[in-house]
């Protein structure tokens, strides 16, 4: 049985680039989807809601994590994350600002807050600098 995790973002456009990233990564391609609501009237397409991710082994977690965190690396401007685990109230809020600023002991604590909300484990205390709340 598959554990669903969510991402979600104010910005429709944000998802889908995340998840271009996300789908270009042969090996989560199949674990990855683009939820989408109709269009508003007037609107030209599919607005997106969040990324869905199934959740199927530890590989699948590492994998999108660091994605993740590669994309958040990349971002320009304010960008805000929800990762979520719709079987857990576990959740992770992250923003780009603080993100790109992280040295590499904040930012493996990072990865790991990420992969424990996208598992459905329950949040480890970051660091007050850490970069990510839950």
């Amino acid at each position: 049985m598959s554990i669903v995790a969510t991402i979600e973002m104010d910005a429709s456009a944000d998802l889908r680039d995340l998840h271009a990233w996300l789908t270009q990564d042969h090996e989560l391609r199949a674990w990855v989807e683009l939820v989408e609501s109709p269009p508003p009237d007037g609107a030209l397409g599919p607005v997106a809601d969040l990324v869905q991710i199934a959740v199927e082994s530890p590989e699948v977690v590492a994998g999108v994590a660091s994605v993740i965190i590669a994309w958040l690396r990349f971002r320009r401007g304010d960008v805000k994350i929800k990762i979520r685990n719709t079987r857990s109230t576990s959740q992770v809020d992250v923003s780009v600002t603080r993100v790109r600023a992280l040295d590499g002991a904040h930012l493996g604590e990072l990865v790991e807050q990420i992969k424990r909300a996208i598992s459905g484990e329950p949040p480890a205390e970051l660091p007050p600098d850490g970069g990510a709340g839950g």
